[in-house]
């Protein structure tokens, strides 16, 4: 067995997984991939020279070594874990690390975050992406996120933004070529999808009783802004986040087809962490992102495309 300390990430893997009993509910915590949490597993398991996990029919289950090493790491790693969090709230009050999706970002942050720093010019404001080509931080840990999805994480305090949809979209010259009156019109053109999206075509055409969709020509891309930029081009019909594609449908870039054929996959969420609690800092960009977005709402650019249920899905 090595006598060096594991690695960290490994290690963090590791006890998330162990502490949630699955691996996709732990990649859904740390905003990794189930994949990438099992090659972080792995890596410990060769670190260690032992198995901390068995396959029992679909599960990943604790091995006897595996549960023995969790009860060992789970208590120091929390210590870590809260001491480094309050160490930074207590020792850097000027700073603010938020994590947050990178299409999220540049389509719906970036043009409204002068806002913020107008407003807050004492705070010095550091926006991750997690994007791979991304720009990496010497200090990259961050003290609140933007999160999508269901609002229900174990260890996170979640806040409500605000709903959203997907809706299908595409280039005016694509219309001009064949049009889309109905759902089922949609298996006439080709279909971009999105690699990384958990709802893709497939549960909108369930929804909407659309049969044959997998006959359709597509293609899929990893990237949402890539998928987007691909419907300007005209290359194809894409099925794009509401909030991200708003200001290319405001000006005319891209048009909603199907205005009323939305699918309502999740919400936007501002989260951080139960045991370390929240800064002031991480709370004036929290009070900004629900101004923001209360703003938006009730914006022309939103109302514009009907309708959509902004209810909160808790």
């Amino acid at each position: 067995m090595s006598t060096r300390l594991p690695p960290l990430r490994a290690l963090g893997c590791f006890e998330t997984s162990a502490r949630l009993g699955s691996f996709t509910v732990a990649a859904d915590e740390l905003c990794l991939t189930p994949s990438a949490v099992s090659h972080q597993i792995r890596l410990l398991e060769e670190h260690l020279g032992f198995l901390l996990f068995t396959r029992v029919g679909r599960k990943m289950v604790l091995t006897e070594a595996g549960r023995a090493y969790y009860e060992i790491v789970r208590s120091p790693l929390k210590s870590i874990s809260d001491a480094k969090h309050r160490l930074k709230i207590l020792g850097q009050k000027d700073t603010l690390c938020v994590k947050c999706p990178g299409d999220f970002a540049s389509a719906w942050l970036m043009p409204r975050i002068t806002s913020f720093i107008e407003h807050h010019p004492d705070i010095r404001l550091t926006i991750l992406t997690g994007d791979k080509d991304a720009l990496k931080f010497d200090d990259d840990e961050p003290d609140a996120e933007i999160r999508y999805g269901h609002g229900k994480w174990p260890t996170s305090t979640a806040i409500h933004l605000m709903q959203d949809c997907l809706l299908p979209v595409c280039s005016p010259g694509l219309l001009e070529r064949k049009s889309i009156n109905d759902p089922a019109d949609v298996l006439s053109h080709h279909l971009l999808y999105t690699g990384s999206r958990s709802v893709d075509w497939h549960a909108w055409a369930d929804h909407y009783g659309v049969e044959g969709i997998d006959s359709a020509l597509s293609t899929r891309i990893d990237r949402s802004s890539l998928v987007r930029e691909a419907a300007v081009l005209g290359v194809g019909l894409a099925l794009e986040s509401r909030i991200c594609a708003e200001r290319t449908i405001a000006t005319g870039t891209l048009i909603a087809p199907l205005p009323e054929h939305t699918y309502n996959e999740g919400s936007y969420y501002y989260t951080y962490s139960k045991s370390a609690g929240e800064s002031s800092q991480s709370s004036a960009f929290k009070e900004w992102l629900l101004t923001e977005f209360a703003r938006y709402k009730a914006s022309k650019e939103f109302t514009a495309i009907k309708p959509l249920d902004v209810r909160a899905a808790h």
